[in-house]
Parts: C-alpha cells; sequence; structure tokens
C-alpha cells in the first residue's frame, strides 16, 4: 500500500505502508480504532527513504491519493488532507485569504475548507483523491500536511494519519542537493 504526492510533472513522494504490520497491530494490541477527526499516527509503520525535504514547484497542481496491492489484508481510502503553514518566519494568522495566496482551488470550491485554528482542509473527491494547485510565489513555503486515511480490515473502519512535510518553492533546484 503506498501514498503518493506527485504533480503534473513527476512523483514528489512516494511512502509505502507495512501493510501486514499494521494488522498485526490492531489484531494484537490496544492501537485502537481511531476516528476521522482524530485519527491514529501510524508514520512508525510507514518506510521512509525520502532523502530530505520534498520539494514542490510554485505553480504545480498537487494529487495526493492512495493505492494498494493488497486488499486481501486491507482496503485503504484517502479521507482528506489537512495542511499547515509551518514556515517559522510567518508571522500572520492563516486564514482564507492568507491561504488563496498560496493555493488556488476554484476548481475543488465544494472540497476545501479553512478551519478557526488556521488549518486547511482538503477533502478527497469520488475517486480517493485530494487536489490543488499551488500559486506562483516569490517565497518559499514550509507545509505540513496530515494525510487521514481508513483502512477496512474485517468489516471495520480503523482511521490512520501519516504526517509528511514539503516546501513549496517559487524556483526549485534542477539538482536537490
Amino acid at each position: 500500500m503506498n501514498f503518493t504526492l506527485k504533480s503534473e510533472k513527476e512523483e514528489i513522494v512516494t511512502l509505502s505502508f507495512f501493510t501486514q504490520d499494521i494488522k498485526d497491530a490492531i489484531v494484537n494490541t490496544d492501537l485502537g480504532e481511531g476516528t476521522p477527526l482524530n485519527p491514529i499516527s501510524i508514520d512508525a509503520f510507514v518506510k521512509n527513504d525520502l532523502g530530505g525535504l520534498p520539494v514542490v514547484a510554485a505553480g504545480s497542481i498537487l494529487e495526493m491519493r492512495v493505492e494498494h496491492d493488497h486488499p486481501e489484508i486491507a482496503v485503504p481510502k484517502l479521507l482528506y488532507s489537512k495542511i499547515q503553514n509551518i514556515t517559522k518566519n510567518y508571522s500572520g494568522f492563516m486564514n482564507e485569504e492568507a491561504w488563496r495566496e498560496i493555493f488556488d482551488w476554484s476548481n475543488w470550491e465544494e472540497l476545501y475548507t479553512v478551519a478557526p485554528d488556521g488549518s486547511l482542509y482538503v477533502a478527497a473527491d469520488e475517486e480517493g483523491v485530494c487536489q490543488i494547485l499551488t500559486r506562483k510565489t516569490t517565497t518559499d513555503i514550509f507545509i505540513a500536511y496530515r494525510a487521514a486515511l481508513s483502512f477496512e480490515f474485517d468489516n471495520r473502519n480503523y482511521y490512520f494519519s501519516i504526517d509528511p512535510f514539503a516546501k513549496i518553492v517559487s524556483n526549485p533546484p534542477s539538482n536537490p542537493v
């Protein structure tokens, strides 16, 4: 099972889940079921070989999705992504106007919500994909994005999350350092 963040040009992040280990933890521990709003972090069950902070070029259409190759173990579904601006030198509050300076979601209005805490929530569409367009920017922006997932094991839903980071840059390097 994989979580993928990609632009129209390239795959930016692919994270593989240790699906059988997740199932073993559910069956043999008190890990819990989680809820859509309070999913259980499963970062420990994700193979991470990113080799650095993923870079996203400003002006890219981003797509987040979950793909699975073991439906006999688990059937995953991407529910939403919670995006936060974690740029240290950003001093303002992330309201809708501030988010719209970074992202354009005019094609997917019904799937976006800015929460009172300043987070941007992006719901997955009918196909289980979250999409967002990054605007051209003159400053680099660091974001944390939580991907909330549901897994169906033995006809029960469990709710989990992974919490990767990314950097949106105005001029992406041709060769990452």
